[in-house]
Order: C-alpha cells, then structure tokens, then sequence
C-alpha cells in the first residue's frame, strides 16, 4: 500500500492506519481472483480520471490481498483476456 500511495493524490503526509473496522463502516468484499471477474471489474473501472483519484484501484485491492507478485500474475491475465475480448469483438463486427 506505501507504493500505492506514492503515486496517487493525496494530502502530503498523509498515513494509513489499520485495525478494527469502526462501527457503520462497510469494508469492501476481496477482490475476485478468477482473470475474466477481474477482466470485467477492470473494465468498469473510470479511467477518465486522473491517475490516483479511484484509489484504491482494482491493481491497488489486489496487491493487497494477494501480494504483489500473484496480483501482477492475475492482472496480466485478467489483460489478456480483454484484449482477447477486443480482438474478437473486431473480428464479430468486421464480418
């Protein structure tokens, strides 16, 4: 998560802190980890935004809860299978 922080938009100085959940905080669900599910949230990320300001990204979760070598492994997989998707999206409507 330090990672993260150093390349999003935030306040300097700014620090995270974990540890029991406060009450009327709903925390959010783990990621799926199957690379069509993360295919699909990937896709429905805003990428009109500036870089940082949908922290924390699906990438960001993932590295979380997995560590950064599987969440770099799932994601990659995750990009393949949209570009497969594109890719045959191309091929259905230049028929």
């Amino acid at each position: 998560m330090r990672e993260d922080l150093t390349s999003t938009q935030h306040v300097p100085g700014t620090t995270v802190t974990w540890g029991r959940t406060p009450d009327g905080v709903n925390p959010q669900e783990p990621v799926p980890t199957g690379p069509p599910v993360v295919a699909d949230l990937l896709a429905q990320e805003d990428h009109d935004l500036p870089m940082g300001h949908n922290f924390p990204d699906v990438f960001s979760r993932l590295k979380a809860q997995e560590g950064c070598e599987e969440a770099a492994r799932i994601h990659a997989a995750a990009c393949r299978w949209l570009d497969y998707l594109a890719e045959a999206e191309t091929d259905v409507s230049s028929r």
